[in-house]
């Protein structure tokens, strides 16, 4: 997919994003699959004003939630995507019932789009 947008200069109007609702637990339980785990996930970016090749966060081998080091949000992570877009990630706006809603909660990582 991403040579082809690629191949078809397609790759900077278009964002691929790559994530799941879950981490999966670093050990494998005892029916042979790993359970869900919300401490840690993971995340692939490319195309649009991603910079390729950039990896950002890390756990240790256990997954445990308080040793991330470089954390990402989910709001930030949302943000990026936005600003690979070119799309005001930080404007704020009217919903159909007048409520006001900001489109990103979070701050884009500046380590993928500088």
């Amino acid at each position: 997919l991403i040579r082809d947008l690629k191949a078809r200069d397609r790759l900077q109007d278009t964002v691929v994003l790559c994530v799941g609702e879950f981490g999966r637990t670093p050990k494998v339980n005892p029916l042979g699959g790993r359970d869900h785990w919300p401490h840690n996930f993971c995340a692939v970016l490319a195309g649009g004003s991603i910079r390729g090749g950039t990896v950002i966060g890390e756990s240790d081998p256990q997954g445990n939630k308080d040793s991330v080091q470089d954390p990402v949000q989910v709001g930030d992570l949302h943000a990026t995507v936005l600003h690979a877009l070119d799309i005001e990630w930080d404007k704020t706006m009217r919903g159909p019932i007048g409520r006001t809603i900001r489109r990103s909660v979070g701050e884009p990582i500046r380590k993928l789009i500088d």
